[in-house]
């Protein structure tokens, strides 16, 4: 029997009903073992550009790697000291915790649970 070529699906950011797109990958995976390759969006750099955080503004606080924000552990208006949790972002089943490098209020939140970020993109601005 001749193998059919393999089916290649773009993985990015998007969430259906809680489900995203690994879980999709997943379930497409094991319904046609061997026959379909995932490809991150951020591959193509289709992602949406996000802003980057302002080299040299400590205000500015950029994602230390890309990969998908897990958890927002604040809100605008919310005190936060040198070393309070902002949010953690998961890579490759490792999560990364991003911290307050000084004390502020936090001014926006530019990302949401669930966002792909890149190296670099802000994630909170404090002022």
């Amino acid at each position: 029997m001749d193998r059919p070529d393999p089916i290649y699906l773009l993985a990015g950011s998007l969430a259906l009903n809680g489900v995203g797109p690994k879980d999709h990958v997943v379930q497409f995976a094991e319904k046609f073992p061997g026959h379909c390759l995932a490809i991150p969006l951020v591959s193509f750099g289709c992602l949406d550009k996000r802003p980057k955080a302002e080299a040299g503004n400590a205000d500015h606080v950029g994602a230390p790697m890309p990969g998908v924000v897990a958890s927002i552990g604040v809100q605008p208006g919310q005190e936060v000291s040198e070393g309070d949790l902002l949010l953690t972002i998961e890579a490759m089943k490792m999560e990364t915790e991003v911290r307050a490098s000084h004390d502020g209020t936090i001014q926006s939140v530019d990302v949401q649970a669930g966002d792909s970020v890149a190296v670099g993109d802000t994630l909170v601005t404090l002022g």
